[in-house]
């Protein structure tokens, strides 16, 4: 598989993701929880999450600032990413338990507090691995 194409794979893993988190949250801010939905959204992203480091070979270590790139094939993921390779694996790991355990629950107050847990760890991910462009 050719990097552009790991990077755009990745990058629509990542989109998914997010769609899926947002829509999670959307619910719990109206205060409208579908738990059917939610714990469907919450097995699909675990599922994800255990497979996003997969999605970044060595290879794919391309990040620039301030490069005109393509949009599909540029990449937003830090160098720092591939210098701390095991702490990036842990963390979608955690992300990935967190997301496992949203789509057992059931009660409200377990969907609001694992959501939270899930977001926390996409938060903190991104924080450390993420470049703003």
């Amino acid at each position: 598989m050719a990097t552009t194409d790991v990077i755009f794979a990745r990058k629509t893993m990542m989109s998914s993701l997010c769609d899926k988190m947002m829509e999670i949250e959307r619910m719990i801010a109206a205060g409208n929880i579908d738990s059917k939905t939610t714990r469907a959204h919450a097995d699909a992203m675990s599922v994800m999450l255990i497979a996003i480091p997969h999605l970044f070979p060595p290879s794919s270590n391309q990040w620039k600032r301030d490069v005109n790139q393509d949009p599909v094939a540029e990449t937003l993921a830090s160098p720092d990413l591939w210098t701390s390779f095991p702490d990036f694996y842990r963390q979608a790991a955690a992300a990935a338990r967190a997301a496992s355990a949203l789509s057992r629950a059931d009660k409200a107050e377990d969907i609001k507090t694992y959501a939270r847990e899930l977001r926390i760890g996409c938060d903190t991910c991104h924080a450390l691995y993420l470049e703003e462009p």
